[in-house]
């Protein structure tokens, strides 16, 4: 049994990226620019992928919401088999359900991670505009999943413009958020800045992985699941 264990401790940490991507009406002025943002986040994504390799493997999951619909263009996605946003597939229109495009993508994403031993979950949530339609979820209900998963490997950032993004944030007890100005410069900027700080987390947890292999090679002493969450969680204090 220990031997079992141990070999699922060598294993890749798999690294789930989750973005949900508002397309109401009014994100139709930096329609562009969300385009661009998301293919560098996921080119971003790739360029970690080859260069943490012996590490870690990615995923992606990018949702698109609008009242009349929520679609994931990729779905927990070998980062491999991602292939960059058509502008064609990002059309923005009508209203803004936030609570349930989080509600409905963070809880898809838990189930599909439950039975993981080894794994991480960065989610950005990017949006223009406060919750105004949802009709599922309220906002208690996504806060108190997110304080929940923030102890458990998961990671969560708010990129937000034309809102008071700060305490919309705090209202959803995400620590770790950005406003952008509601422009293609400003927009295209959130996104960079966004990448740039998952790399900051990729580097942290390739870092820590590497020396975990080294302790167990040592000490020959498995880690248990929840040591690794809180391992995992306090990496995570790194950004927030």
């Amino acid at each position: 049994m220990e031997e079992n264990t141990q070999t699922k401790i060598m294993e890749k940490t798999k690294v789930f990226n989750l973005i949900v991507l508002d397309k109401s009406g009014s994100m139709s002025s930096i329609r562009s620019a969300a385009v661009d943002g998301v293919n560098e986040t996921i080119n971003g994504i790739r360029m970690a992928q080859q260069k943490y390799a012996d590490t870690q493997q990615h995923y992606l999951t990018l949702r698109l919401f609008c009242g009349c619909e929520q679609t994931d263009v990729y779905d927990a996605t070998p980062i491999a088999e991602v292939k960059d946003l058509s502008i064609n597939d990002y059309r923005p229109c009508c209203n803004t359900p936030l609570y349930d495009a989080m509600g409905f993508s963070i809880a898809k994403l838990e189930k599909r991670v439950a039975t993981e031993n080894n794994y991480a979950v960065m989610v950005t949530i990017v949006t223009d505009g406060m919750e105004n339609s949802s009709k599922e979820y309220i906002g208690k209900q996504v806060a108190d999943k997110i304080a929940q998963l923030r102890e458990m490997a998961w990671s969560f950032k708010y990129l937000g413009a034309d809102h008071d993004v700060e305490k919309v944030a705090r209202e959803m007890n995400i620590l770790h958020h950005e406003q952008f100005e509601h422009t293609g410069t400003g927009a295209r900027g959130g996104f960079r800045s966004s990448m740039s700080e998952k790399m900051v987390f990729f580097d942290l947890l390739d870092a820590d992985q590497k020396m975990e292999r080294l302790i167990c090679d040592d000490e020959d002493e498995a880690e248990t699941l929840e040591e690794r969450r809180i391992r995992f969680s306090k990496i995570f204090g790194e950004l927030d």
